[in-house]
Order: structure tokens, then sequence, then C-alpha cells
């Protein structure tokens, strides 16, 4: 997602691509893979490793927040609250097209993440309390909460504070989702205090050691029978082996980064980063009318034309979200793109639910429109006079 007025590392939306990647090879899997491919195999394993996808994404929007340099004015409360208000609403345009009356997923989560972070980050000691919540949240979910979870009342709020029970409609609860963008913000801040004349051998030596030993815990814990799985309530060996995973695709993220041309390919920036999650939805929909389950090498096939053709459509989508037409016209485009977006919004809330073609495209619209929305509002914090 975008942030405002940081440094700019290409690595992260570096990170971001093979993020999207991931996302892009889990959702295909099971929409057009059959079960035992989905679940066994090779095509098993990378459907899998597409679950992590989200611990990616919530790691970057922590660390983008903490790129901002020391000393510069924290993030806007109100630009972040209102990038927050579009991400639950784009989730919403979702779940509105199905009949239920509210969801808390993936857009929502990072909407809510967001605010916090920026919360943290115009503290007085941002690092000493992110790091102390982190702390908090494993100590809850991992330590005392599989204890006391017999005599917890069963509460909405309560369930996804502690992320002790799975929630209808509820994707990813504070614990320990949270504790991915307050990393991210963490290692942030670290990497923008950094002294410039260190090596960045330092960081990469680093990133390897947290990812072996991650994935050595974790493999220890599955060998003396712990679980792997992150839907409803995510397992401590799943967490241990997102580390791993995270600091495996960081080191990939800083290879791909230096082969300019890989690098450029795969990169995502800002709008281009949420609008390859609607897009790629999108282009699975119209992937489901083919004759399946696929054979795996089919599926390697189509997956491959899904990244190339969302990357496409993304990228289109961001440079006119954030170019000189919409610009000039910011004044008309802004109140014309929150009226049109109400209107597919009501769209998707009455009329008749289910995977019809016209509530497809009304929620599919109205997610393109707050694409082009955030790319309005990243273009004005850019923009000198704004």
């Amino acid at each position: 997602m975008d942030r405002p007025g940081p440094a700019f590392v290409v690595e992260l939306d570096v990170f971001r691509g093979w993020a999207a990647v991931l996302m892009v090879v889990n959702h295909a899997g099971y929409a057009l893979l059959s079960p035992a491919n989905a679940h066994a195999g090779a095509s098993g394993l990378a459907v899998f490793l597409g679950s992590f996808a989200p611990v990616l994404f919530f790691f970057a929007t922590g660390f983008g927040i903490g790129l901002r340099p020391v000393g510069q004015p924290p993030p806007s409360l109100f630009e972040t609250a209102w990038k927050a208000a579009l991400l639950v609403a784009a989730d919403q345009a979702m779940y509105w097209r199905g009949g239920a009356m509210f969801g808390f997923d993936f857009f929502s989560f990072i909407g809510v993440a967001s605010m916090l972070v920026a919360l943290l980050a115009r503290s007085r000691w941002p690092i000493r309390l992110s790091l102390g919540l982190v702390v908090a949240i494993l100590v809850v979910r991992y330590a005392v909460g599989p204890f006391a979870r017999a005599w917890l009342p069963e509460q909405g709020l309560l369930d996804w504070l502690t992320g002790l029970r799975g929630q209808s409609g509820v994707s990813y609860p504070f614990a320990p989702w949270m504790a991915y963008p307050l990393i991210g913000f963490v290692l942030g801040r670290l990497y923008v205090a950094r002294d410039k004349a260190a090596p960045q051998r330092q960081w990469l030596l680093a990133g390897a050691a947290v990812g072996v030993a991650s994935l050595a815990l974790a493999a220890a814990m599955v060998w003396m029978g712990a679980g792997l799985f992150r839907w409803g309530s995510m397992s401590s060996a799943f967490f241990v082996l997102s580390l791993g995973v995270l600091a495996g695709f960081a080191l990939l993220s800083v290879a791909t980064a230096r082969s300019t041309s890989a690098g450029r390919l795969l990169a995502l920036r800002g709008v281009a980063s949420f609008a390859v999650i609607p897009i790629h939805y999108a282009l699975l929909g119209l992937a489901e009318r083919l004759d399946l389950p696929l054979p795996p090498y089919a599926f390697v096939v189509a997956v491959l034309a899904l990244i190339v053709v969302s990357w496409i459509g993304a990228g289109a989508l961001a440079r006119f979200a954030q170019g000189p037409w919409l610009t000039r016209h910011r004044r008309l485009a802004l109140p014309a793109l929150v009226g049109l977006l109400a209107v597919l919004l009501v769209v998707t809330a009455a009329g008749p639910h289910g995977p019809s073609a016209g509530m497809t495209s009304a929620s599919f619209g109205a997610q393109l429109s707050i694409a082009c929305l955030l790319g309005l509002r990243a273009k004005r914090r850019a923009s000198p006079s704004g």
C-alpha cells in the first residue's frame, strides 16, 4: 500500500511483488486445481507457500510507514483514516455481493494496521511501544491464551483481540496478525536510522540467521506433532515458520532488485499493489469457466498468465490513477469518484446477491474506484502545493 513521504526502497516494492505472486498462486490453486493437487505434491506445496502472502503484505505495510526519516512529521491521521475507510469499503464490496452484512478481511486489516502504526509513529517511544505490543500479542495468543480459553467468554471483540477462536466473517484476528506490521514498522525505522556507511551485508546475514533459525524451529515443532494452519486461529508452528518465510523473501527481494530488469517487472508500488488484488480476482472468475480442474502443468501456465495480465492491468490503472489527467481535474474527479463508489456499494448491498455478472461487475467497479481514490490522495501528498 502507498506510504506518505518516506524514503524510497526499491526492495520493498519487489517484496510486495513477491507477496502478490504468492497470493495469485494460493488463490489460483484453490480455484483451478483439484482438491488432491491443491493439497499434495509440488502443486500443493506451492499453494501452501502462497498462504504466507498476507504475512508479507502486512509486514510491508508496517515497513513502509517506518521508512519515514526520523525528524519528518509522522503520517497524517486524516490521510491514514481516509485510506483505512477506503480499504474497509473495498472489503465490503466483496462481502455485500454475497449477502453478508459485514466482513473483516485483508483490506480491512491493512486499514486497521495502518491506523495503529500511524498512531504509534506519533508517540514518544514508537519502537519501544511497538516491540512491547508484539510481545503482548504473542504472550496472549500463545502463552496465556491457550490456558485461559476454557473460561474466557465467547465474545466477538475479545475473540478478535486474542485470536483464540475463529469467527465467521473475520479472516485476520488482531493476535497474532498485528505482530507483522509492528515488526515491519520497527525494522523500517531501524533501516532508516542505520549507519549509511554500514555494509548491507550485516542486514543480509541477520535475515539469513533469522530464516534458518525459524525454519529449524518450525520443523522441530512439526516433528513433535504441531500443526501448520492459519485459518481462523493461527498455530504457533505456522507463526514461527512465517518468520522464516519473511526472512527468505526479504533476501530474495534484495537479490531480485539487484537485477534491474527482473526487479522492474516484479515490483508493485502504491496503487498497483492494491489494484493487483481485485484484478487477479476478476481474472480468476473468468478462468473458472475453463475445463476444471486443471492438471498441474496447465496450472503453471495459467498462473503465469494470471501474473502477467494482473501486473499489466495493475500498472495501467496505477498510471491512470496517479497520472496528470486525474490530477489536473482533481476537484471534479474526487467527488465524482466518491459518488460512483457510493452508487456501486449500494448496488452490491441491495442487488440480487450471488455470483451474477452484474453483481461481480459492481463489486469490481467499486474496488477500481477505490484504487483511483487512493491514487488521487497519494498524488496530492506528493504535490509540492498539496
